[in-house]
């Protein structure tokens, strides 16, 4: 049944004292009066009665312990302030007729957590069972947090460590979130991933990883290897330890700290993954076809986790990795093509050059090349009337030639005009101021006279000497003076040939002269060449 109680107006009613009720069910006699004590009340209103609806007067008390069975809704105007502690506005009423302060870990700390609190501004604090944290809510069923915002201590100190904390960061100017004792992240500067070590591999912090597998929806990474593994299995950078097959998370962008003095970085460097260590970082730019993009930038030099460094994991690409470029079946010499008709850039044989044994240089187009394909232009060997290409030897023979003699006016010739063992043809004029033979002088005895280094001699006779004549050119002269000793005079060349064999030297009437005998006497000889014999003549005793 419904009842109605009317409290009567007293200050500070009491379990004892006893209360008029009028029952307006009573279809019998309505306006009856019934009287029970304050205790009755609390009891029938802790289960024994099933009230579902109880008004009470505004300026009167009422202490409910208990209140279990009841449904509907209770409006209390003035708490029992028989309860123990102080009340002001920052406490609260609990269960156990108690005031307590609204602070954490005490708020709500309940033996009997209730279902919803009426707090303050139309919200429910909201306490599921067994659970000692607390839910703010509009709307405790639809289990969410419905709030205007959180106000963080910008100087937080010290600072909390236990894992989903949360707190303001001043240095970075947004919150932490402590997401497990070796990491804390800050919001919306750094993304990370939780992944989980490879079998065998231990991680550190710093290291580069890849993705190798996944299990339990959480990526598997092993060191990554610059120098041979696919860039597109770059995952990131270690931010904390990892032993072999546990958990822990990788930066993908944003900071890591780490010891960054002890590899000799400098601030702003750029970082690679090194091609000779696996999973490690380089400021030494790799080559081709290393993986050569930097992954990170050191942002603050500092020895142990006092470094950090910017991570940008963004991996390269490969020339067909790009959207627009299709390669298939690739070999040596291909070229790339754009190809109108599906839109991308191809790769297609581009020809190739070869000399053949015939002398005929060839160049063959591939499909698609240039020249079309299996077009084929040859060049064919130069020739005394034909133009053409030079081979090795041409080369060789043509840079061997003398090119070219012109007039020696300005600037002059300023050294020994060599011919390279050539023969000058076709020679109009030489004037004889302009010709000029070395002098050589020779020693007497055996002597090989090499006209080649000049042809023109002198040679002093200390002893009797034989003579043989090198080199000298076909019409070519040679002169040769011959000067007596000045103190035992009478030496004489006994002997005249040509060096290598193949030809004599010849004299006028084939009778060899003897060379004048007189203290400090001349004799001229001259040696002429028709290519086998060399021809002499001797002028004696010029005073």
């Amino acid at each position: 049944m419904a009842i109605n109680y009317t409290y009567p107006l007293k200050e500070i009613p009491t379990v004892s004292d006893n209360l008029l009720i009028i029952d307006n069910e009573d279809t019998v006699n309505p306006q009856s009066t019934k009287t029970v004590t304050m205790q009755s009340v609390v009891n029938l209103v802790s289960g024994g009665g099933g009230v579902t609806d109880f008004t009470s007067t505004a300026g009167t008390f009422i202490n409910v312990t208990a209140n279990a069975a009841a449904t509907g809704s209770v409006s209390i105007g003035t708490v029992d302030l028989s309860a123990t502690g102080t009340p002001d506005a920052t406490t609260f009423l609990r269960g156990d007729n108690t005031w307590s302060t609204i602070s954490a870990g005490t708020f709500l700390d309940l033996t009997d957590t209730p279902s919803d609190y009426d707090g303050y501004g139309g919200f429910f604090a909201v306490v599921n069972a067994g659970e000692t944290a607390i839910e703010f809510t509009e709307n405790p069923a639809a289990g969410y947090i419905d709030i205007g915002y959180i106000a963080f201590d910008v100087a937080v100190s010290p600072e909390p460590s236990d894992i989903g904390n949360m707190w303001w960061s001043s240095d970075f100017e947004t919150p932490y979130i402590q997401l497990d004792a070796g990491f804390k992240m800050r919001v919306g500067q750094d993304h990370v991933i939780r992944c989980r070590a490879n079998f065998g591999v231990n991680i550190v912090t710093g290291d580069v990883v890849k993705f190798v597998n996944a299990t339990g929806d959480t990526p598997v990474v092993d060191l990554a290897d610059g120098s041979s593994d696919e860039p597109y299995t770059l995952v990131g950078i270690a931010v904390e330890d990892i032993d072999a097959e546990e958990f822990g998370f990788v930066m993908q962008f944003g900071g890591v700290k780490m010891d960054t003095a002890d590899p000799g970085w400098t601030l702003g460097q750029l970082l690679y993954v090194d091609p000779l260590n696996p999973g490690k970082l380089t400021n030494s730019p790799p080559s081709p076809p290393n993986w050569t993009f930097p992954i990170a930038a050191v942002t603050r030099v500092g020895s142990g986790s006092s470094g950090r460094i910017l991570v940008r994991a963004i991996p390269g690409l490969h020339l067909h990795d790009i959207i627009d470029v299709r390669i298939s079946g690739i070999s040596d010499n291909d070229i790339l093509q754009y190809d109108t008709g599906t839109g991308l850039w191809l790769n297609t044989p581009g020809g190739n050059i070869t000399e053949s044994t015939s002398s005929v240089l060839t160049i063959t187009g591939g499909t698609n090349a240039v020249l079309g394909s299996g077009t084929t232009i040859e060049v064919g060997q130069a020739t005394t009337s034909t133009n053409g290409y030079l081979s090795s030897t041409d080369w060789n023979t043509f840079n061997n030639k003398l090119s070219n003699v012109v007039e020696d006016t300005t600037p002059q010739l300023g050294g020994t005009l060599d011919a390279n063992t050539q023969n000058i043809t076709t020679v109009r004029r030489i004037d004889a101021a302009q010709f000029q033979a070395t002098t050589n002088a020779l020693t007497a005895g055996t002597i090989t006279w090499n006209t080649a280094n000049g042809t023109y001699a002198a040679l002093k006779l200390t002893s009797n000497s034989t003579l043989q004549i090198a080199n000298l050119g076909i019409g070519t002269p040679a002169v040769l003076q011959v000067e007596q000793d000045s103190t035992t005079p009478g030496f004489n060349i006994t002997a005249y040939g040509v060096s290598g064999g193949g030809g004599t030297v010849k004299w006028p009437g084939g009778s060899v002269p003897t060379i004048t005998a007189a203290v400090d006497s001349i004799d001229i000889i001259t040696f002429i060449s028709d290519g086998t014999d060399i021809y002499a003549s001797i002028v004696q005793d010029l005073q």
